[in-house]
């Protein structure tokens, strides 16, 4: 698996179907979990840091 990178600035944020808000000097994690189809989900879990 190779990670991906975006670009968050501080404040809210949706990532469907999660939400969540960035404050400035503040940390989240992020879990994701992506499945194209039913036999092949994946997991990921990002920590946000500010």
């Amino acid at each position: 698996d190779v990670p991906t990178q975006g670009r968050l600035q501080v404040g809210p944020f949706i990532l469907t179907p999660a939400f969540g808000m960035l404050l400035q000097g503040g940390n989240t994690t992020v879990n994701i979990e992506y499945s194209p189809d039913a036999d092949t989900a994946k997991k990921y879990e990002e920590v946000i840091i500010f």
